[in-house]
């Protein structure tokens, strides 16, 4: 993937937000969807670096792939981090941003779904994101918000989180009247990992 500007990075974000308020969201509701494929796109990145080390582990202790991969690349038991099933893997979802046979909206669903089913941890903690939720007789997020023109700004993922956490303290300065901040009216945020 080409290295990403923070220019570039931020006129796909801008032009992402953009696309949810012509939606008619407002910040409180599409931070929920925008948030929920970053965690997604985050659980399936860590997964898939677990996966290829265990995998590789065993092919190195002298197992065939297929069989490393079916024993335990598909094991949950095997793995430190989020149990990513395959409907929930980001390049699950990247392969099918095109396709029309169902509504993207819940292929995304089935996602976070599955994500949630397969670690007990998250059980119930996703379930209020929901891309194919009605308002009235029309869908909150549309398909063509999701996928589409707008699909150059899903491979730039793992860069926005890096700058994330990066730029969260600097953002919230900004966010809180001129020197509140330094006055520690305000309880300064924390880097979390």
């Amino acid at each position: 993937m080409p290295k990403l500007s923070l220019a570039k990075l931020e006129r796909h974000l801008y032009a992402a937000a953009d696309r949810l308020r012509q939606e008619g969201l407002d910040a409180a509701t599409y931070k929920d969807y925008i948030f929920g494929l970053l965690f997604l796109k985050r659980c399936s990145d860590q997964f898939e670096a677990e996966h290829e080390r265990i995998v590789g582990r065993k092919v190195a202790q002298g197992l065939v792939k297929d069989e490393a991969e079916r024993r335990y690349g598909e094991n949950p038991d095997y793995y430190d981090t989020f149990f990513v099933p395959e409907p929930a893997r980001w390049s699950y979802l990247s392969a099918k941003l095109n396709d029309a046979t169902r509504p993207y909206g819940s292929r995304l669903d089935k996602a976070l779904a599955a994500l949630g089913e397969s670690n007990e941890t998250l059980e119930h903690v996703l379930d209020h994101i929901q891309f194919m939720r009605m308002q009235g007789n029309r869908r909150v997020v549309g398909d063509d918000a999701l996928s589409g023109s707008h699909a150059p700004a899903w491979e730039h993922v793992p860069t926005l989180q890096r700058r994330v956490r990066v730029r969260a303290a600097g953002a919230a300065k900004t966010a809180f009247p001129r020197g509140a901040w330094e006055r520690e009216e305000i309880a300064q945020p924390r880097y979390c990992p």
